[in-house]
């Protein structure tokens, strides 16, 4: 009895360190009021606990490359004012930096494909964002209720979501890729400063309250 408890202890010690060394799963852990999490060779931003101003994510986290901001990393991050991610992030998920009011600068990396819903919202402060070439996805409500002057939506963007940059007052242009076919149901709602907007001509709707 003894001896199979033995091998039993040592089959599963054997597949603990087999997933620790390949990276396959490592568990919740931080770095400088970062917590993350890392999987497949790949982190994860999962929260934020410090008080900084001004936060750089670092390329790797425990050995892993970051390649995602996640759901509600930094919500309600009151004292933050800029954000830079690294070049590997594809993803921003939903709600992920919503409601940090004095957030007024954040780089988004070229490989970003992906915001999530909400993901900005609430962003008072958020007058710039320069768009990556690769993005792909705007989620519902991503930009609403931010400070957005002017809005550059690249020609990669084939998804957007409802509400996207609604109650928006001070967004006064804004430029549709041809590769978009449609404008959701609310996407510009409120934005009573809108005097401009360019679409590439491929329109096929335009959804209830688009521009009211």
């Amino acid at each position: 009895m003894m001896r199979k408890h033995l091998i039993v202890w040592l089959v599963l010690s054997l597949m603990l360190t087999a997933l620790i060394v390949g990276n396959i799963y490592v568990g919740a852990a931080s770095e400088n009021g970062i917590s993350y999490t890392c999987a497949n060779g790949e982190a994860t931003v999962t929260d934020y606990y410090g008080a900084a101003t001004e936060v750089v994510v670092p390329s790797t986290l425990g050995g892993c490359p970051v390649t995602a901001i996640g759901q509600k990393a930094f919500q309600n991050s009151y004292s933050l004012s800029s954000v830079t991610l690294p070049d590997s992030v594809t993803t921003i998920g939903n709600y992920a930096f919503s409601s940090c009011p004095n957030l007024s600068v954040i780089n988004l990396p070229d490989a970003l494909t992906y915001i999530g819903d909400s993901a900005f919202g609430g962003c008072s402060s958020l007058t710039t964002v320069t768009w990556p070439e690769n993005l792909q996805h705007i989620g519902n409500s991503a930009f609403a209720r931010t400070s957005l002057l002017f809005v550059t939506v690249p020609d990669s963007v084939t998804e957007l979501g409802r509400a996207a940059f609604q109650y928006n007052k001070a967004l006064r242009q804004v430029s549709l890729p041809h590769t978009l076919t449609a404008v959701p149901d609310s996407t510009f709602t409120g934005c009573t400063s809108l005097t401009l907007v360019q679409w590439g001509g491929n329109e096929t709707s335009i959804g209830s309250l688009a521009f009211s």
